[in-house]
């Protein structure tokens, strides 16, 4: 996520110990901080993306097809080269994600990925990682969370433990994120986002929908009616987060068009990017595919 936030970015893992008391005891405080300001004064950071993005369907049309035929050529490739891919989708509710991974299923090869929906990762007796551990993907296979370890993180802040608590919820998933990078793990990680307005209108129009106003859940009507404290929610968990081995895509969600456009470019830019970094041949394998999309 571009210049959002700068805090957590510029460092690599050869500095993670030297800036570890910093990153442990004063950052946490630091982005409390900011976001509290940012909500008095109406200039938090996901407010400074500009949803109002979009583009026509002939422009969509026109480059969809590509990109499908990018990503399923880059997911064999890296299913040759081993390559393990990590997709994790998040963000508010109504904002078009399920529907963003049926089209990405239908674009890749269904023996080399697999598709898990989580709520909350908590078991009796268990490290609260262990159900997202459990379902990583094998080198050379993908796999989309729709719903991740994030999870947790909204619903500790919902029941508004100690801020500490939840602190070390994040700091286990940046160490995980970590460890998997170092591992030779692609993690691409979507945030969907859309204003409350919006939220509120696609409501209304499956409220009134005989056959999809399931849709609107509890959990979506909590959502729209406490979207302030969530927004807060949100930026805690982006900014403590961002980190530049897992950095955060935001992905703005009012035009469903430009919010499916925007995962397949990053998915295929971060499939690209790692065929490149990790295998000797990578660029020749990178200009084969170039070239049979061109064709």
């Amino acid at each position: 996520m571009e210049n959002l936030y700068p805090l957590r970015r510029g460092y690599d893992f050869k500095y993670y110990k030297a800036i570890e008391p910093f990153r442990t005891n004063f950052y946490p405080i630091l982005t409390e901080a900011f976001v509290s300001i940012g909500l008095a004064v109406g200039a938090i950071m996901l407010d400074q993306m500009d949803l109002s993005v979009a583009i026509s369907k002939d422009e969509y049309n026109d480059k969809i097809s590509s990109l499908k035929d990018q990503l399923t050529l880059l997911h064999r490739a890296g299913w040759e080269a081993k390559i393990p891919i990590l997709v994790l989708f998040e963000g508010w509710e109504l904002t078009g994600k399920g529907e963003v991974i049926n089209q990405l299923a239908r674009t890749m090869d269904p023996r080399g990925f697999k598709i898990y929906s989580f709520t909350d990762g908590r078991g009796a007796g268990l490290p609260w990682l262990w159900p997202y551990w459990m379902k990583l993907p094998a080198y050379g296979q993908l796999a989309i969370y729709d719903g991740s370890w994030y999870g947790r993180l909204y619903q500790t802040r919902e029941e508004k433990i100690h801020r500490y608590q939840w602190e070390k919820y994040c700091q286990d998933i940046v160490d995980l994120e970590r460890t998997l990078k170092q591992d030779g793990y692609v993690l691409v990680k979507f945030f969907f986002h859309l204003q409350k307005s919006e939220q509120k209108q696609r409501i209304l129009d499956l409220q009134d929908d005989p056959v999809m106003g399931w849709r609107v859940t509890p959990q979506v009507l909590a959502e729209q009616e406490n979207f302030k404290e969530h927004l807060k929610a949100a930026e805690n968990l982006l900014s403590y987060t961002e980190t530049e081995w897992a950095p955060w895509t935001i992905v703005e969600a009012t035009d469903r068009n430009w919010a499916r456009l925007k995962v397949f470019k990053s998915l295929c830019n971060a499939m690209e990017q790692a065929l490149l970094r990790q295998r000797p041949n990578g660029a020749d394998v990178v200009k084969k595919i170039e070239e049979a999309i061109a064709g």
